[in-house]
């Protein structure tokens, strides 16, 4: 019964595997414009306000629309990592429980064939998860720094 269970576990896997690359394949142009635009807005609305130029509210909302969107979508792919991370322990438990060695060895190759879950890549152009979402924070914030230091100052030809 434990190997019909996992050989059911293991075709699911690779379902999940093939939904979620026809995914990521089919919604990378969205949610790459989308990440863009939260970024580049994340970098603008800052200076924007400083400079005083709120727009009716407009460069306000869109700083926490920027930051609503990549929170969201960075969200997404920590969570899905983390379901897989909770159903790879389970697997580990049940392995420390099993007296059969055969569902010990099944079940180990039912881990080796999640590990290709435990991140959420959009096509292997970058990773959705938290620490991606604080390297852009950083990037961001490095932009903003070097913004306010310039002074916002045209660039003049020499």
């Amino acid at each position: 019964m434990a190997m019909a269970a996992l050989l059911d576990l293991e075709a699911v896997i690779r379902e999940v595997e093939v939904k979620r690359e026809k995914t990521t394949h089919l919604f990378f142009p969205i949610i790459t414009m989308f990440l863009m635009v939260a970024i580049v807005l994340a970098i603008t609305s800052p200076y924007a306000i400083i400079q005083g130029s709120y727009m009716g509210g407009t460069t306000v909302v869109s700083l926490l629309l920027a930051y609503y969107i990549m929170g969201r979508l960075f969200h997404t792919g920590q969570m899905f990592v983390s379901k897989v991370s909770e159903a790879e322990g389970i697997l580990k438990e049940l392995r420390s429980k099993s007296q059969d060695l055969s569902v010990s060895v099944k079940v180990n190759l039912v881990i080796g064939s999640l590990s290709s879950l435990l991140t959420f890549d959009v096509c292997g152009w970058y990773t959705l998860s938290y620490s991606s979402f604080l390297g852009i924070f950083n990037i961001i914030m490095t932009y903003i720094v070097i913004i306010f230091q310039v002074g916002g100052a045209a660039v003049k030809d020499q």
